[in-house]
């Protein structure tokens, strides 16, 4: 069995600012990246929060597109629109 979630932090939903808590998973591949998420990763919906989920949204969608399985695609893609572009520059 899991173990359950760690508290919110003192105070929290006491006010009008909402509070989130964040978990993050990786494919197999997949490498972690930055920010790491501290133990416990309960964050105040503030505009810092909105950067900090920015900034790893961006880093994880980098991070996945540097796997090595889509990296493979990526390839495999590149290839294929390469070779239709010269068919049809050579008809």
């Amino acid at each position: 069995a899991a173990a359950p979630p760690p508290p919110p932090p003192p105070g929290a939903g006491d006010g009008d600012v909402p509070y989130y808590r964040v978990t993050c998973c990786y494919k197999q591949g997949v490498r972690p990246y930055r920010p790491y998420l501290p133990s416990p990763s309960v964050y105040a919906g503030d505009d810092a929060f909105r950067n900090f989920m920015l900034t790893k949204l961006i880093n994880a969608e980098r991070a996945a597109m540097h796997a090595p399985e889509f990296v493979g695609l990526q390839t495999r893609t590149r290839n294929l629109l390469l070779r239709d572009l010269v068919q049809a520059a050579s008809v």
